[in-house]
């Protein structure tokens, strides 16, 4: 199941190696995933990515069934999956964060960063909204003129 053509499936079972990419931001990870790793879509729509032969385990955790698999891809050697942890800048953000920083999102250019926790901007935002650390703090924008606009504090990202 998977596989394009015989031949593929004969080679796939030489040592297959994947590349990572970190869950938070997309960017590839330094962590190299080794063996076969498959694809799985369940009938809600939903995918999540595990190694072979460990399919029957990962489902009893998720507490599906068998029969809730729509499909099971087998993912080509090199191409990249998820990391199993975050990368080291969005680890970093995550400990500025948790020491009292500011998560910024910017939806239109797709920038991530973090105000510092002892930055006035951090300190804006989280009194304008009532959020004590280590409680995470997350503002998203819409547009690059909201983080931009001289009304609101300006955000390096």
């Amino acid at each position: 199941m998977g596989y394009k053509s015989k031949r593929e499936k004969i080679t796939s079972n030489k040592a297959a190696w994947h590349k990572t990419f970190c869950r938070a931001c997309g960017g590839i990870t330094n962590q190299v995933i080794m063996g076969n790793v498959h694809r799985i879509t369940i009938k809600s729509g939903n995918h999540f990515y595990c190694k072979a032969g460990a399919l029957i385990k990962l489902l009893k955790k998720k507490k599906l069934k068998l029969s809730a698999i729509k499909s099971k891809v087998l993912v080509r050697t090199g191409e990249a999956v998820p990391a199993s942890a975050p990368c080291t800048a969005c680890h970093e953000r995550m400990k500025e964060v948790e020491a009292g920083g500011v998560l910024i999102e910017c939806a239109e250019c797709q920038k991530i960063g973090v105000l510092p926790a002892k930055s006035k901007e951090a300190k804006y935002y989280r009194v304008r909204d009532a959020v004590l650390a280590p409680k995470a703090l997350i503002i998203k924008f819409e547009k690059c003129e909201q983080h931009e606009n001289t009304d609101v504090p300006r955000i390096e990202v």
